[in-house]
């Protein structure tokens, strides 16, 4: 091969490797396949030429003009003479997700070395690049920018885009535009222009979107500034060409479960969810299959499961990639929300005990686990990318020990209740980011264990509200009714009023619960709360049926059959104290012990001094009533004090 081929190979091999472009081009010797490799794969990659011949008919060099003559494999011809991608024709994601550890090298990747790849393969590209911060913007874009003034190897193999080095400026602090687009091609737009996230990118039309930490420390603190930061995400997809055909990467690292990212996870989930049918523990997909299955075992119970996730490449819109800071212990890890995201996701262990770090030259163990220990909340998010991941001694545990069940049969047969009670927490809209209404029913026993008999879970408006709980309160007549003294109820307590004259209920014994902070949050509020009754088993849930299967060696496994609110109650649990699910029925829950001050009671129980003083006072009553009865009937009067006693023998006599 002459030197002219070899040179040719470079240039196409820095067009269509991304890893080999960082290793020996743009100066990322950190860049490495073990390290990177997943995630490059996840990301847009470009065609290749299939022959040394098509190599030099599409990339060659005019000696006469002393300039490169490039035409891209796959262009568009609608946009002649522009050098631009053919959204229609080129394969490959259009959307892709990558989340991965803080350090980890995901925006020198995805944003500065993959938008380099974007403009040697189509100079007339349009990228828009957005950030959280608008200096980071900045600074990125001048990584990018740098790549093709200052590198002295982009200078030397991509001539014709690179400014001269002994020139002043190069575009500005918000913008460039590369000096080998096309002739007579006029773009309005530049090559490449940073915005942060919240300034929009209205009157642009690109043809690559760049989301770079587009969530950050700032705009993460509340859930509302989480939905404006996801309203302005959704918004300024606008900015393309023509929407769902062109390129959008997104890159971050997690700061909260109702981020962007976590919404378009979440989107993607349930863009896959479908209606199931469960007969023990297999689950079918179709009705049929589980009428079959139950009539093989006796006729098992059938229960219906509205939202079960079932993959389905053909529904994903997005290419997701997430890892960690650790070394996965899965035989075959996918990298996206079905095992990242899991409770169950194992670690390799080192000889020190401690788990594995995927760049130990850069993040030793030791650093992550004093990290992880020091503030494990933070380091869930943005080590591990899973905001639920953090405080595992606060976690409840869902599998067949937990939550402690009873069938509805037992329950009614052979628990001795003192009293109902309800509580409620309310959502009074049903708009697409609204929480849900959970009412949950509560029984206690004369031992002081609570049951919880009855949810009722959904999106409501107001006025359903109010039929529901009143007709909930008719059904069990509770000693307490507890809602949050909260000002987001008040229209909710304006339609009880009304509906309770019109079904001339005269009294509901309703409780204020006071809204109690937690320096780190409601989640863990409701977890400190329920934990202690959750692992004591003093909290039990009441299930319709309880069946049982028999297991390996004869043994017997008994198998709850949860409703569809249950198992939405046993997904809350899951993903204690964490912000990534919703919390509704749980805080249901933790209401029903405000005020209980022992297990059991309602009231604290009298002290044995108060105690004894009532019962010396009343046999110090009935002394004094059998005196009189001496009086007025003589000696032979009953006595209520025993025979043969004297007074102070009568009363102490007891004690």
């Amino acid at each position: 091969m002459s030197f002219y081929d070899e040179y040719l190979a470079v240039r196409w091999k820095a067009r269509t490797d991304l890893i080999w472009l960082c290793n020996n081009l743009l100066d990322m010797n950190d860049v490495t396949e073990k390290l990177c490799g997943t995630m490059v794969s996840r990301l847009f990659k470009f065609p290749k030429p299939s022959s040394l011949e098509e190599m030099q008919q599409h990339d060659r060099y005019d000696k006469a003009t002393r300039r490169w003559i490039y035409r891209p494999l796959i262009v568009d011809e609608s946009r002649r003479p522009a050098l631009l991608p053919d959204p229609n024709r080129l394969p490959g994601p259009r959307r892709t997700l990558t989340l991965d550890s803080r350090g980890f090298l995901k925006t020198s990747v995805v944003d500065v070395a993959h938008s380099v790849q974007w403009i040697i393969n189509y100079p007339d590209i349009t990228i828009l690049l957005f950030q959280g911060n608008l200096k980071l913007a900045r600074d990125f874009l001048g990584l990018v920018k740098d790549n093709f003034w200052r590198n002295p190897n982009m200078q030397k193999y991509f001539p014709e885009l690179c400014a001269p080095v002994d020139q002043k400026e190069f575009g500005n602090l918000d913008e460039f535009t590369s000096p080998g687009r096309s002739e007579n091609y006029i773009r309005k737009q530049p090559t490449m222009r940073a915005r942060a996230i919240e300034q929009g990118g209205a009157g642009q039309h690109v043809e690559v979107i760049k989301y770079s930490d587009i969530v950050n420390e700032e705009n993460s603190e509340s859930k509302e500034y989480c939905a404006k930061i996801a309203d302005k995400f959704y918004n300024s997809h606008n900015t393309l060409m023509a929407s769902g055909i062109y390129w959008i990467d997104v890159d971050g690292t997690r700061y909260s479960a109702h981020d962007v990212y976590g919404e378009v996870i979440a989107k993607e989930r349930r863009a896959q969810q479908v209606k199931a049918w469960r007969v023990g523990r297999e689950i079918f997909t179709t009705k049929a299959g589980a009428q079959l299955y139950s009539k093989t075992f006796n006729n098992r119970t059938i229960t219906e499961v509205k939202d079960h996730y079932v993959r389905n490449e053909a529904l994903r819109t997005w290419n997701v990639y997430i890892n960690c800071c650790y070394e996965v212990a899965h035989p075959n890890p996918t990298y996206d929300y079905e095992d990242m995201l899991n409770s169950d996701l194992k670690f390799k262990i080192g000889e020190d005990g401690l788990p594995l770090s995927r760049w130990p030259e850069r993040h030793p163990s030791a650093t992550l686990e004093e990290e992880r220990k020091n503030i494990p909340m933070i380091f869930a998010c943005q080590k591990l990318n899973n905001p639920s991941g953090g405080d595992e001694d606060r976690k409840f545990h869902v599998n067949d020990e937990y939550p402690d069940v009873i069938s509805r049969k037992v329950f009614n047969e052979e628990v001795h209740l003192a009293r109902f009670e309800i509580a409620i927490d309310t959502a009074p809209t049903v708009s697409r980011r609204s929480d849900y209404t959970a009412i949950v029913v509560a029984a206690t026993d004369t031992n002081g264990r609570v049951f919880i008999v009855e949810l009722i879970h959904g999106k409501f408006h107001e006025d359903e509200i109010a039929d529901k709980l009143l007709d909930t309160f008719v059904r069990y007549q509770p000693s307490r009714v507890l809602m949050e003294n909260d000002n987001g109820n008040r229209g909710i307590r304006v339609w009880l009023r009304r509906k309770q004259e019109e079904r001339r209920i005269h009294y509901i014994p309703y409780v204020d619960v006071p809204r109690k902070m937690h320096k780190q949050g409601k989640k863990y509020r409701i977890s400190e709360t329920l934990q202690p009754w959750y692992h004591s088993k003093a909290l039990r849930f009441v299930v319709d049926e309880i069946e049982m299967v028999k297991g390996e060696k004869g043994s017997r496994n008994f198998i709850p059959m949860w409703n569809s609110a249950q198992l939405h109650m046993l997904e809350e649990f899951r993903n204690l104290p964490g912000d990534k699910f919703h919390d509704d029925i749980v805080d249901a829950i933790a209401m029903l012990f405000h005020d209980r001050k022992l297990v059991g009671r309602q009231t604290e129980r009298p002290k044995a001094s108060q105690e004894l003083n009532r019962y010396v006072m009343g046999r110090r009553a009935a002394l004094m009533e059998q005196q009189k009865m001496r009086v007025i009937f003589g000696e032979d009067a009953p006595s209520k004090g025993g025979q043969g006693m004297s007074p102070y023998d009568a009363v102490m006599g007891g004690l």
